[in-house]
C-alpha cells in the first residue's frame, strides 16, 4: 500500500478514483489464468457416454435434452432456456432469438430428423408448458 497505492492514488478523494486509476497501478498484479477447454471424447468414449446414456435411470428429459445437444450442438444455456414458441418442427427450425444468443444475433438451428424425433418427444412430456425443458 505505502510503496505503490498511496504514491499513485493516495491523496485523491476516492470519488475520483477512477478503473483507470486502479488498474494502472494494479498492472501485472491480477494475471488471468490460461483457458484450458474441455477435450473432445474419442470415438470409444462417444460410444461408452451413448451406452450409458441409453441405459440412464434419470428424468427422460434430461437424457432427451443431452442427445439433441448432441445432434445440434447447441449449448446447454440455450438447451435449458429454450422455449416451444421457438420451435418450428414442420420447417424443421428451432429459431434462437437474438436476446438469447451470446452474439446478440438471431441463430437459426436447422433441424435434422433425428433431432425432430427428440423434440417430438419431449413435446409429450413438456409441450404444455412453455419450455422445451423443464
Amino acid at each position: 500500500m505505502d510503496q505503490n497505492i498511496y504514491p499513485s492514488i493516495g491523496r485523491l478523494p476516492l470519488r475520483q478514483v477512477t478503473a483507470k486509476d486502479v488498474l494502472d497501478v494494479l498492472k501485472g498484479a491480477i494475471i488471468r489464468p490460461a483457458v484450458e477447454n474441455a477435450q473432445p471424447m474419442s470415438r470409444a468414449q462417444l460410444k461408452v457416454f451413448l451406452t450409458k446414456l441409453q441405459d440412464y435411470g434419470g428424468l427422460r428429459t434430461i437424457s432427451l435434452a443431452i442427445r439433441f445437444m448432441l445432434y445440434t450442438f447447441v449449448r446447454t444455456v440455450e438447451m435449458r432456456c429454450g422455449e416451444w414458441a421457438e420451435v418450428k418442427l414442420d420447417e424443421s427450425l428451432w429459431g434462437l432469438p437474438a436476446g438469447k444468443m451470446k452474439k446478440k444475433r438471431i441463430h437459426m438451428v436447422p433441424l435434422s430428423v433425428q433431432a425432430a424425433d427428440v423434440l417430438r418427444e419431449l413435446c409429450q412430456i413438456t409441450g404444455v408448458g412453455e419450455a422445451v425443458v423443464s
